[in-house]
């Protein structure tokens, strides 16, 4: 791969920081070689205290011992074994979508990873409001079911009389 001259540098710099989802390079020990703007403000990080560090010690007070075992595992088994991660990090108050992808030199080894962030809290939020609603909704089906089954049995009954006493039904919609 040819080096970057300065402008090259410093346009691939841009990119990455107008790039709205986070993005974070990882090496092989899961070690941050570089994050971007998005991705301090999703994980509550600053670049210059965290490049240099292992993501799971970072992130470990925040996710707590067990989630971070599991994203730990789950994202050095996805570098052995090359495929993408689909995550959900649940930190307080808040739901971030992790996407990582192993990078992948030309000689074919797995050199690190590359994390894709997205905070979808309100989009869990939304979610959550519209399965509620889905709930209420089919309990009032229910309900409404209930009671026209027994409006229709009684409509039956009533034209059922009426027929012993030789009288014309007054329900048809009951028969």
């Amino acid at each position: 791969m040819p080096e970057l001259n300065g402008f090259q540098l410093r346009y691939y710099e841009s990119v990455m920081d107008s790039i709205p989802c986070g993005t974070l390079a990882l090496n092989s020990e899961l070690v941050i070689a570089s994050m971007n703007p998005a991705a301090e403000q999703i994980l509550g990080l600053k670049m210059r205290e965290s490049i240099g560090f292992p993501l799971p010690r970072l992130l470990s007070p925040l996710l707590g011992p067990d989630r971070t075992q599991k994203l730990e595992a789950g994202l050095k088994s996805a570098l052995r074994q090359r495929f993408v991660l689909s995550h959900e990090l649940i930190f307080p108050g808040r739901i971030v979508a992790l996407k990582a992808s192993p990078l992948v030199e030309p000689q074919q080894s797995a050199t690190g990873v590359v994390l894709v962030l997205e905070d979808i809290t309100e989009r869990k939020r939304a979610e959550e409001r519209i399965r509620q609603q889905l709930d209420e909704l089919r309990r009032w089906h229910g309900v409404t079911l209930t009671r026209e089954t027994r409006a229709l049995n009684l409509k039956f009954e009533v034209n059922t009389l009426l027929r012993r006493l030789d009288e014309p039904i007054r329900y048809p919609s009951a028969e």
